[in-house]
């Protein structure tokens, strides 16, 4: 899940600065930045900051500001004073003119700065660095926290429809087992020249209406909604789960699709997984040699990119038509790709590129 955090703690005349920020990923892939000043304190704070984020692609980076006047950087003013001495002697000795600016000539001389840099961070200075680690976590959760209610708010919408939805059946079943039947003995009643077994057409017709019976595949849809709700209820991530539990939803939802056999039933089942596609993500153009550390499922077969090209714009246009929107944005987020030199003979101009994935 997406998030941002960033906390600020001081210690020793130093402003210690930790903003950490996350992309969705299955595991936790951490980049950290720090001072040279506070690498010895590396693992404490990838520690500090796995404790939490169990999940997702992180960036933390520490900055160090010195507060106050008292400044790293001082003049060296005895050897500053010595310079002079020397070109003021220098200037009597040689019968040359003393400079018109000293503060351009002494400034360029050597070592007439001094640091007072230290090449170790102080505790207080790693204590202040932990501290403004956990507030910056903290301040990532809390993103987190109010998209993820976000989310679950809108889940929550969808599968309630959907359970809605699944209710409305029941009005069209006892119909539909009636108007199969009609139409069977109708159909029957029109063969003038053939005796028909009565018994025996009784035992087929009961035979073809339960495998048309959809009653199994409505209670499992319902134990699916039911757990889905209970899954997002709880206290741990819980993302891969649910990713299992939509897959099955939608295995249900195809089969009740598939054994309606009922105008009606059909439309219902439509609406059915245009709801659950608004949670369950689109396929994605995934290869695995150019993101060696991710693996996918959820993605588009082709045998060419061009052909995963025209896949992902057909999703674009249907996306724009379903939701009305006169235009689209797409933001790429991708940050984990291999390094691909440039060759023109493929990057030259976009017509070469267009050719090579074809």
């Amino acid at each position: 899940m997406t998030g941002f955090g960033k906390a600020v703690a001081e210690a020793d005349g130093k402003k210690i600065t930790v903003e950490i920020k996350s992309l969705n990923s299955k595991q936790l892939d951490l980049s950290l930045r720090l001072p040279s000043l506070l690498r010895e304190s590396e693992p404490d704070v990838r520690a500090e900051i796995a404790h939490t984020l169990e999940r997702g692609k992180v960036e933390a980076t520490v900055y160090v500001e010195q507060q106050g006047d008292d400044s790293v950087a001082h003049f060296n003013m005895p050897l500053i004073k010595a310079y002079k001495e020397r070109l003021e002697s220098m200037s009597v000795e040689l019968g040359i003119p003393e400079p018109d600016d000293w503060y351009s000539v002494l400034m360029r001389l050597p070592d007439v700065m001094r640091s007072d840099v230290t090449t170790a961070a102080s505790d207080a200075e790693c204590e202040a660095l932990l501290a403004a680690t956990r507030g910056a976590v903290e301040g990532l959760m809390a993103f987190r926290r109010r998209e993820g209610e976000k989310l679950e708010r809108f889940f929550a919408q969808r599968i309630e429809r959907i359970g809605e939805l699944l209710r409305e059946i029941d009005v069209h079943e006892q119909e539909r087992v009636g108007r199969i039947r009609a139409r069977i003995e109708e159909g029957l009643a029109k063969l003038t020249s053939v005796e028909i077994d009565r018994g025996r057409l009784e035992q087929e017709m009961i035979y073809y209406i339960e495998k048309l019976d959809v009653n199994e595949e409505k209670q499992r849809l319902a134990q699916h909604l039911n757990y889905f709700m209970e899954t997002m209820g709880a206290s741990s991530s819980q993302g891969k789960k649910l990713g299992f539990i939509s897959q099955e939803i939608g295995r249900e939802i195809n089969t009740l699709g598939s054994k309606s056999n009922h105008a009606e039933m059909q439309k219902i089942v439509v609406r059915m997984k245009d709801e659950l596609e608004q949670i369950v993500p689109m396929k994605a153009a995934f290869d695995h040699n150019y993101a060696k550390r991710l693996n996918g499922d959820n993605v588009m077969e082709g045998k060419t990119r061009w052909e995963m090209v025209e896949q992902l714009r057909e999703d674009i246009r249907n996306f724009k038509k379903e939701k009305g929107v006169d235009r689209v944005v797409v933001l790429w987020a991708a940050s984990t790709e291999v390094y691909v030199p440039i060759d023109m003979k493929y990057h030259g101009t976009l017509a070469d590129l267009e050719a090579a994935m074809k």
